[in-house]
């Protein structure tokens, strides 16, 4: 009395809820599976499938773990592990009037589909556990000299979005043809790169607050007040400011105005 051999251990290379590449043989046998110490009998005998299972990995979110038990050789069990992945990312791209300013960061979706690829991230971690594999970001130089811009941080959208903010202050001014590298790294591990970072100013403009400008905000509450901000040339692009509140004749501590924390 032979033990039923177990089929082969199929992996697809893309995971999705309506498509399923070539399955791939892992493992196949034909060898029986019956030792003389063992004729069935015995409680719990001749089990199969007991250091089987399938699992979607904790970390990642996205890769499937499968751990399954074969026929290795004559009367004898084994155990194989695979993972299973989802597509990579999808590749990165940025619309063409989008530049990027050395005064300053600014934040970018970039775009891209193809063939079911696409970004993913878990979410935010949770308390007792392990943190989560992250979305990550990051620019280089590629085929590009000098130095590209750092990537302050990536946020997942949706699975063709990623909302990046850039900072540039550093970064050197590059050609056209030879932009900076882009890549998204998924929590799986699994990166796409593409050569689409352009910085397209040596300095960026100076931003100041106009001369003379004074309100009196009173003693009946808050008293909205608009600053006038003058550049000290003109561009081509959106330009971000950073900025915050100090005291000066008036004092956060004295209620004369609401503070602001950079940003």
């Amino acid at each position: 009395m032979s033990s039923p051999t177990p089929g082969p251990l199929a992996a697809s290379p893309a995971i999705r809820s309506d498509t399923m590449g070539t399955p791939v043989s892992l493992t196949a046998s034909a060898t029986a599976y019956n030792p003389t110490g063992d004729n069935g009998a015995q409680r719990g005998s001749r089990r199969w499938g007991d250091y089987s299972i399938t699992s979607l990995d904790p970390i990642d979110d996205m890769s499937m773990w499968t751990v399954q038990e074969f026929c290795d050789v004559a009367n004898s069990y084994g155990v194989r592990i695979a993972r299973l992945i989802a597509p990579p990312p999808a590749t990165p791209s940025v619309p063409a009037r989008r530049h990027r300013l050395p005064g300053g960061g600014e934040r970018h979706a970039h775009r891209a589909s193809s063939s079911g690829s696409g970004y993913f991230d878990p979410g935010a971690n949770l308390p007792g556990v392990p943190a989560f594999a992250h979305l990550t970001a990051t620019a280089s130089n590629g085929a590009a000299s000098g130095t590209p811009p750092t990537v302050t941080s990536a946020t997942w959208v949706d699975p063709t979005t990623v909302n990046l903010v850039l900072n540039t202050i550093s970064a050197s001014p590059n050609l056209p043809s030879e932009k900076y590298t882009l890549t998204i790294t998924n929590p799986d591990g699994q990166a796409a790169s593409a050569a689409v970072l352009h910085v397209v100013s040596s300095g960026g403009p100076t931003v100041t607050i106009g001369p003379g400008q004074s309100q009196s905000e009173g003693n009946a509450g808050l008293v909205p007040y608009t600053f006038l901000l003058t550049m000290s040339s003109t561009v081509g692009s959106d330009v971000t400011v950073n900025y915050q509140t100090q005291d000066g004749t008036a004092t956060a501590a004295n209620n004369d105005y609401l503070p602001v924390s950079p940003r």
